[in-house]
């Protein structure tokens, strides 16, 4: 995304200011969360998997 205050001004609608460009065609299923995290971390070429470890939420 990429901040553009021109942009902000000239629509004036007050919320809209950055720009989302699609995601690359190696994100296989954007509906799913974890599989776009899954993806992601390919996508940034992740060299040390094992060590993300998540908290429990609950």
């Amino acid at each position: 995304m990429i901040f553009s205050n021109e942009e902000f001004c000239n629509k004036n609608d007050g919320f809209t200011h950055v720009k989302a460009y699609p995601l690359p065609s190696c994100f296989t299923n954007p509906s799913d969360l974890e599989q776009v995290f899954l993806d992601f971390l390919m996508y940034i070429n992740v060299q040390r998997e094992g060590k993300i470890e998540f908290a429990d939420l609950v």
